[in-house]
């Protein structure tokens, strides 16, 4: 993995798909909207562009929780009609489930996203500030060391006296 996919992971939360040549070159629009409708649907390859949907978070969550409804409905509307409404009723089952178990699942990750950076921003908050009291406290002492230095002398010059002065 490159650094700009692990980069890209710790931002967003999954590792980007591997990008075919054929889509960096493609020119982004051609300015008419039907020939890059056309070019866009020629650059769909069904096997390299789903090869990693499972890596973006909460899609195969989402995916089995869609066929598992979708086909659950199907089944149970199958019973009591026609084919064509039941298929009908198991994909906008499917679709429904899907887009909403995913909508509900990503917002879930951005909160958690969020509560992390938070999380980490208050540590490191804490981190700068236990640094600043450390760099004060040294401070602090390397003044107390000062005085105390300046202090000696005159306490040293006290104690000494003579030595035939018992009483001083």
């Amino acid at each position: 993995m490159s650094v700009e996919d692990e980069e890209i992971l710790s931002t967003t939360g999954y590792r980007p798909p591997k990008y075919r040549k054929e889509l960096r070159d493609a020119p982004l629009t051609t300015g008419n909207g039907w020939r890059d409708l056309v070019e866009a649907v020629k650059l769909i390859d069904p096997v390299q562009d789903t090869r990693d949907l499972t890596e973006i978070p909460c899609a195969r969550k989402s995916l089995m929780a869609g066929i598992s409804a979708g086909g659950g409905i199907g089944l149970v509307r199958g019973l009591t009609v026609g084919p064509f409404a039941a298929s009908n009723w198991a994909m906008g089952t499917f679709f429904i489930v899907c887009g909403s178990s995913f909508w509900l699942c990503a917002s879930r990750h951005r909160m958690e996203r969020g509560k992390a950076e938070a999380i980490q921003q208050a540590m490191d908050d804490a981190a700068k500030a236990r640094a600043t009291q450390a760099a004060r406290n040294r401070e602090r002492a390397a003044q107390e060391a000062m005085q105390q230095k300046a202090l000696r002398p005159a306490e040293e010059e006290k104690s000494r006296g003579s030595w035939w002065t018992p009483w001083r």
